[in-house]
């Protein structure tokens, strides 16, 4: 019974007491904080983003009429990424699948993926 109770204090004060970790070299923990629009007036959404690029990195490309149209949809996916945005497009549907590999290769890790049918029946 003391063997065990000294090998366990012994573990916690060797764990907690001479292992400080150097949190130096590891890479910063990536925090998304963002919006999700969901209308289709393409001015009124950059301006939008203007706005809002300084203090937010994500955007939600939630209206279907950009989602669906890939002109648009591609159009938009730029200007998020030169303002150093993450985003992620809304779909209900997965007939889009190539182009949604497209966007993935052409943005990164810029491209957080889709967000798929929010609302069931």
């Amino acid at each position: 019974m003391i063997f065990l109770i000294t090998v366990l204090s012994a573990s916690v004060f060797i764990d907690h007491g001479f292992t400080a970790l150097d949190h130096s070299q590891e890479d910063p923990l990536e925090l998304f904080v963002g919006v999700d629009v969901a209308y289709y007036n393409l001015d009124e959404m950059y301006e939008l983003i203007d706005e809002i690029s300084t203090y937010t990195n994500l955007f939600v490309i939630g209206a279907k009429r950009i989602s669906y149209n890939e002109t648009k949809l591609i159009e938009t996916c730029q200007y998020l990424y030169d303002h150093d945005m993450y985003f992620i497009i809304y779909s209900d549907s997965s007939y889009r699948l190539q182009l949604i590999s497209d966007i993935e290769k052409k943005y990164g890790d810029h491209f957080l993926g889709v967000y798929f049918d929010d609302e069931q029946g």
